[in-house]
């Protein structure tokens, strides 16, 4: 009797995971990649990979040497209930084409037809795609006439990799460190006195060095961000300045020289 029930047991658990798609497959919120070659006329002409990440789930389509040329509908079909069109793909003279889009659907149960002859074949795990470690400046464009307190870096990294340590900004030489972080999953938030950064800044763009250390390597990333004084041009600014320092110091002069009386004989 035990053994039946274990028996039964195992053919059930067998049967979920084979049968139902979504307990086969990676569950929400997993990373995963999976691909599929896409043929016509039993000739492979092209590949297409679903990746998730995040709860986000994209398919990407690449077509190669195809023999026709134009815009042709993306589909992905489960059964006939359920016939979602995706995008268009646009496949140029040389018979190549490539769309990337956002699809509702976390596990690789359905096939992809592009046109009327393409299909997508079986489906095979694959590696998600490495993405570099980036980093952004936000905002990109500093109006010396704006009263921010604070800019932003984003440094993203891959999934599972080491995490960024030491991140600070480097502008003329100057190095300033974040006034804020935020960790996250896969990228960190930072915020650098929007005032120290300006006061290393020149007016026209300026080269920020990100750098940090990952793991045992020291990394360095670059961006470019433009300062401005949005109204008048700096040259103007200064000139308007060192007038009004030496007016300053002109009157203060007069009062000594002036401003006192003498007593004639």
């Amino acid at each position: 009797m035990k053994s039946e029930y274990l028996r039964i047991t195992k053919l059930l658990v067998f049967y979920a995971l084979f049968m139902v798609p979504s307990l086969a497959f990676a569950g929400e919120g997993d990373e995963f990649c999976y691909k599929a070659d896409l043929e016509s006329e039993g000739l492979v002409v092209g590949v297409v990979k679903l990746t998730g990440t995040d709860n986000k789930y994209t398919l990407e389509v690449e077509i190669e040497d195809f023999p026709q040329s134009g815009d042709f509908e993306v589909r992905l079909f489960k059964d006939y209930y359920s016939d979602f069109l995706a995008a268009v793909i646009t496949v140029d003279e040389n018979g190549d084409g490539k769309a990337v889009f956002q699809i509702p659907y976390p596990d690789p149960d359905f096939k992809v037809i592009i046109g009327d002859s393409v299909v997508s074949g079986e489906w095979v795990e694959c590696e998600m795609p490495t993405k570099p470690v980036q980093a952004k400046i936000t905002p990109s464009v500093l109006n010396l006439r704006s009263n921010g307190k604070y800019v932003t870096v984003k440094v993203s990294y891959p999934f599972g990799d080491e995490t960024p340590m030491y991140i600070v900004i480097v502008v003329n030489g100057e190095t300033i460190e974040p006034s804020m972080v935020s960790v996250s999953s896969n990228h960190i938030i930072l915020k650098f006195s929007r005032t120290a950064l300006q006061e290393n800044c020149d007016i026209g763009d300026n080269t920020i060095i990100i750098a940090f250390k990952l793991g045992e390597l020291d990394v360095e990333l670059s961006e470019t961000i433009k300062v401005i004084y949005e109204g008048e041009k700096m040259e103007q600014v200064q000139a308007k300045q060192k007038t009004k320092k030496g007016n300053s110091k002109l009157k203060s002069n007069n009062g000594k020289s002036f401003g006192k009386k003498t007593n004639k004989k």
